[in-house]
């Protein structure tokens, strides 16, 4: 058995620029005017972890660092009622402005607001793609690595994207670049195994990059699974079985029978809560069961040849004992 991968990771809040979304906007009352020092909490549904600012003197509030994920969002101010959206999806390297309107009353009460679509991503100029954890899970990649599953993105093709070299290209895993930065010719050239049950999404930009990236025209921006509130696994086998194969050419010339091939991709994931709202986990596990056996033509030497005899017949075509053309008198 070959072990391919195995991980465990105990995920934890992590700031960085270009993977996580940023989400800001103004508050405002129902004549339009700006309400300041109002509260703006930002829930993660699946986590339960809260972020909260407070909307300054022209009543913009700012969360310039969120993990992707599906938010509840609110807004409280004294002498307004409760503002409540739900819910709002940030995908990964999402800009977002989305403003919030309190109406009069008392702050026991409540609006609420449900977002029928994802956040529109238009506070930059980036192009590009986005796949999430759904598409990841559905879309069938046979060699379970979901670098293949790139491709699949408008504006890239092979390891071009939108016209730059793979040498203008920068891969990143939660915020670290994963590239062989000395052999870079393929987009398979990534340091680490993308499996497809260890990515929670997959953001592609062909063009052209933010400053924030840092490096690179292109960006292809992998997102680990995490664990949350709710228990959650899945699991796999892959099987690839003689049953399954055709006989090869030259094993039908020969009259052999098919060569015996038995392969068994398993593996499996976990993630879960180690305290509810703070810590959590996610485990990941894969492996490679291969059972090969072939037939081989091989030359057997003669008993006569083991002793160091040998026998020639000069002219003839094959100089053997038992020659299929005599020499030539």
């Amino acid at each position: 058995m070959k072990l391919l991968a195995i991980s465990v990771l105990f995920v934890s809040l992590a700031a960085a620029q270009g993977t996580d979304a940023l989400l800001t906007g103004t508050v405002l009352d129902p004549t339009g005017a700006h309400v300041p020092d109002a509260k703006v909490i930002a829930l993660n549904i699946n986590t339960g972890v809260a972020f909260s600012v407070v909307s300054n003197s022209s009543g913009v509030y700012l969360f310039p660092v969120l993990p992707p994920g599906d938010y509840s969002v609110t807004a409280e101010r004294t002498g307004f009622k409760r503002f409540a959206l739900d819910k709002l999806t940030l995908r990964t390297g999402d800009h977002v402005e989305q403003n919030l309107t309190l109406e009069v009353g008392g702050v026991t009460e409540t609006v609420q607001v449900e977002a029928n679509s994802e956040a529109v991503n238009y506070l930059t100029s980036s192009q590009g793609g986005l796949l999430s954890t759904a598409r990841i899970q559905d879309l069938p990649v046979s060699g379970r690595n979901v670098m293949d599953l790139v491709l699949t993105q408008p504006s890239v093709v092979g390891t071009n994207f939108n016209g730059a070299r793979n040498d203008m290209l920068n891969i990143s895993m939660d915020h670290t670049n994963i590239q062989d930065n000395f052999i870079t010719e393929s987009l398979g050239t990534t340091q680490i195994f993308t499996s497809v049950d260890r990515i929670e999404e997959v953001r592609v930009v062909t063009s052209p990059a933010d400053a924030e990236y840092g490096r690179g025209s292109g960006q292809v921006q992998l997102i680990s699974r995490s664990g949350t509130n709710q228990f959650h696994g899945t699991g796999f086998d892959n099987i690839h079985n003689t049953i399954l194969n055709a006989n090869t050419w030259s094993n039908n010339r020969n009259g052999l029978p098919r060569s015996t091939q038995v392969e068994n991709d398993i593996g499996g994931s976990i993630g879960a809560p180690i305290r509810k709202n703070k810590t959590f986990f996610f485990g990941l596990f894969e492996g490679s069961i291969n059972h090969f056996k072939s037939n081989v033509t091989s030359t057997t030497l003669t008993q006569t040849a083991r002793q160091g005899i040998f026998r020639f017949y000069p002219g003839c075509r094959m100089q053997t004992r038992t020659p299929t053309i005599p020499p030539s008198i």
